[in-house]
């Protein structure tokens, strides 16, 4: 029986870092609190969140692959994890 070797991106969520966590969270800019992305208002402090989750921040700043919308570093001509080649400008995702 073999065993599946998880990828990049398996590993990524597994530790709490990939872009399918970042999706569900969002951090209000008041007290700085972890919250759902579905919250209209911060638990802690009751500020007004923005619709931004953690992944929409995130990807507005840095390059990501137009196939699989993982966040690709500077310079790389192929995507990390699924090794499509990138442009040179930042993809839209």
């Amino acid at each position: 029986m073999t065993r599946h070797k998880p990828s990049k991106k398996e590993m990524l969520e597994h530790f709490g870092f990939g872009t399918k966590l970042m999706k569900r969270y969002k951090v209000c800019s008041c007290c700085g609190n972890k919250q759902k992305a579905s919250n209209r208002v911060c638990e802690v402090c009751h500020t007004i969140l923005t619709e931004n989750t953690l992944f929409d921040t995130y990807v507005s700043t840095h390059r990501c692959c137009g196939q699989c919308g993982n966040v690709i570093p500077d310079g790389a001509q192929f995507c990390p994890v699924c090794g499509t080649k990138q442009n040179k400008e930042k993809e839209a995702i």
